[in-house]
């Protein structure tokens, strides 16, 4: 799909399985809302590779289960893939 000269088709099934991730990305056991006002930690998690950055947004229940909050992912372009492991 990033590659010059591969060929790039979407099908049904395609469409099917992005409304069906979405689905369940969206569902409550996914994603939670934001606790405000008590003591329960967030974090954020990043991760990088020299193509792509993924990043989590965490929070702590009272049980200290960490679920969701939000969650996002971007493929780097040429020139930030030249970036330093810590400026990406």
């Amino acid at each position: 799909m990033v590659k010059k000269g591969l060929k790039f088709e979407w099908g049904e099934e395609h469409s099917e399985m992005v409304e069906r991730l979405k689905g369940m990305l969206t569902m409550t056991q996914a994603l939670h809302k934001a606790i405000y006002g008590k003591e329960s930690p967030i974090f954020v998690t990043v991760d990088t590779s020299l193509t792509k950055i993924g990043w989590v947004i965490n929070q702590e229940d009272e049980t200290g289960m960490r679920f969701a909050i939000r969650f996002g992912a971007k493929v780097l372009s040429e020139r930030q893939r030249g970036y330093a492991q810590a400026k990406r």
